[in-house]
């Protein structure tokens, strides 16, 4: 498999975001990072740094991750930084009517998303329930058409 060390980190849509976890990236890769033509994923081979994040538990694919189970047991400014993460390569924040920062997460994953909310409840901070959505996105196929594929995520929303 040429992709057999490749670790990968999606890009968000903060410039300043990209630069601070591309220039990560490299420092415990300890190689140049590339990324995708779509400019959508930041990536390096590093066999190191792959081992690493395998024995920390994080493995699985967009489908089958979750959140390792020394996070849940770690301190608070672990968990919070942990979220923070996430926020940042797949959620967003805005400030609600009532003048509170409110988060929300959607992925393909329900139970990486059941995860986060059990993490959050492990921090004190409020949440609401999981919701579904349901969508048709166009996708490219194999010959270059455009074609619909169903998709469905879960979310939810929370307070810290």
């Amino acid at each position: 498999n040429k992709y057999g060390n490749r670790v990968c980190f999606a890009r968000g849509v903060y410039p300043e975001l990209n630069e601070k976890y591309d220039l990560l990236l490299e420092k415990f890769s300890g190689t140049k990072v590339r990324t995708d033509k779509k400019q959508k994923q930041t990536f390096c081979d590093s066999k190191m740094l792959k081992s690493i994040l395998q024995r920390l538990g994080f493995i699985g694919n967009v489908y089958e991750k979750r959140i390792p189970s020394w996070v849940y047991s770690s301190n608070d400014l672990i968990k919070q930084a942990f979220l923070q993460g996430l926020i940042d390569s797949d959620g967003s924040s805005n400030i609600d009517e009532w003048n509170c920062e409110r988060f929300s997460i959607e992925l393909t994953n329900e139970q990486l998303i059941k995860d986060i909310k059990m993490l959050c409840q492990t921090l004190g901070w409020k949440s609401g329930k999981i919701g579904t959505r349901h969508r048709l996105i166009k996708q490219p196929f194999k010959d270059g058409r455009m074609i619909k594929t169903n998709h469905r995520s879960w979310y939810f929303y929370f307070y810290n």
